[in-house]
């Protein structure tokens, strides 16, 4: 998802002296933690470097000999120069399942986690992409069919492995699956959370991961960025009375005040627009609207956006449920569009906000970037117009539940809201100038005011 910070502090960069150097480092401390027939399984010609050089995270995976990387490998936390700080080994199997009447996937299997002398070890089933013994705490839900939901109290916690979806322009969507590699490193205690930084399990760093192929004796090895995904916090969250929110208004008064709106979109991957995860309503992303009105030194500002009341269904997580709008004020705001409004654009966008906020969420049909668009669009007299985000769900081959590929046009989403502004930006069309692109975690929506009587 992320951290654009320009850094001062040394960085791994892409050339074959450095990368070989920091293989013989991790080499030398593994010869002295592993056994020797461990050390002897080991391929360092396969090796996969994935980092995050903004916060100095450092984690290297290397494969056993004539196994896959994403099943069996030893991995270590680094400093930039290779000095080995923890390792382990690691095992894992398992694959993607499909749930659901639109078959949507998430990841079933098992690991093992081991340390590096073997001595503790940890075998733990994955369900839902949630490494089981990492999350003793959880709440969890479950039925005969359905897949593992954990339920945390006031926060929405990820999982260790996402279904990860990108969007290619030339080649379309494809999906992979993704691992918090750091998650590895919490010794069977509290894992995950609203937050984190993830790399592919093939290793190959699709999905927009920088890096490549490293040479100086290591053809096979690989370097790539991890991408950061965040949770959007929803379910928890309280909903708000609109109509009350509006209220707020009528104590700036109106004559002589001006009026202004604020299309925001928080993507859930800021270092990839185009990502999803596990097409959940928390790692999809959102859209919403700042509003203010101000006159001299009194001024309302409002922040607000269109929600499912409840977790949608996971059997048709697309199918329409009963809304609720929550306070947006302090979200992460990734690209918007601000517009000035005359009083009667005002009451015009008043009147839609409060009218449209009982519809039902489809996530598909009518989900948070529909409700702030159209909204936002009542009062344009060039409406935006945003591209449909198309996702191809695999079908399944299972004799007994057979299906087809089915294909989903979400209208409006994040995703597309940041590109189609992007592209506006990069255009300098006449709007270029209201339009802010961040993909930092440094600009958010200004605190609400909230409910007046």
């Amino acid at each position: 998802m992320l951290l654009v910070i320009v850094s001062c502090k040394k960085e791994i960069k892409n050339n074959k002296h450095d990368f070989s150097g920091y293989i013989e480092n991790v080499k030398a401390a593994l010869k002295d933690s592993l056994s020797a027939n461990d050390y002897a399984s080991v391929d360092f010609n396969r090796t996969v470097l994935s980092k995050v050089d903004s916060v100095q995270l450092y984690l290297l995976r290397i494969p056993l000999k004539g196994k896959k990387i994403k099943n069996d490998f030893v991995i270590v936390k680094t400093n930039v120069d290779g000095k080995v700080e923890r390792g382990k080994i690691v095992h894992m199997e398992g694959a993607d399942t499909a749930f659901g009447n639109i078959r949507l996937k998430s990841f079933y299997g098992s690991i093992t986690i081991s340390s590096l002398s073997r001595n503790n070890q940890m075998h733990s089933a994955i369900n839902n992409g949630y490494i089981l013994e990492f999350h003793s705490q959880m709440n969890l839900r479950t039925t005969l069919a359905a897949p593992v939901y954990p339920v945390y109290p006031g926060a929405i916690v990820l999982p260790e492995v996402i279904v990860y979806s990108y969007i290619s322009t030339s080649s379309g969507i494809s999906f992979s699956d993704w691992f918090l590699l750091q998650s590895l490193f919490y010794d069977y205690s509290f894992g995950g959370g609203t937050s984190g930084y993830y790399s592919s399990l093939d290793g190959n760093g699709s999905g927009g991961g920088g890096g490549g192929g490293y040479g100086g004796g290591y053809d096979g090895s690989d370097v790539n960025d991890m991408v950061e995904i965040e949770a959007e916090y929803i379910y928890n969250l309280p909903g708000v009375d609109l109509s009350k929110m509006f209220k707020c208004f009528d104590n700036v008064p109106s004559i002589g005040a001006t009026y202004s709106i604020r299309l925001c979109s928080d993507i859930p991957s800021n270092s990839n627009p185009n990502a999803s995860a596990n097409f959940s309503a928390a790692s999809g992303g959102h859209t919403f609207l700042t509003i203010t009105k101000a006159n001299g030194s009194t001024s309302v500002t409002q922040s607000f956006g269109f929600y499912p009341f409840s977790q949608p269904s996971w059997i048709d997580p697309f199918s329409p449920v009963t809304s609720a709008i929550k306070d947006n004020g302090a979200q992460e705001i990734n690209a918007s569009l601000d517009m000035d409004l005359t009083e009667t654009q005002f009451n015009t966008i008043k009147q839609n906000s409060i009218s449209w906020s009982t519809r039902n969420y489809e996530l598909a049909d009518y989900n948070c970037g529909n409700y702030a668009v159209d909204i936002f669009n009542s009062v344009r007299n060039t409406p935006l117009i945003i591209p449909g985000y198309q996702i191809i769900l695999p079908g399944t081959t299972n004799p007994w539940v057979p299906s087809s590929p089915i294909t989903v046009l979400i209208n409006n989403s994040p995703q597309m809201l940041f590109s189609k502004l992007q592209e506006m930006k990069n255009n300098n069309g006449p709007e270029s100038s209201k339009i802010v692109i961040d993909q930092s975690h440094n600009y958010t929506a200004p605190i609400s005011k909230g409910e007046c009587n």
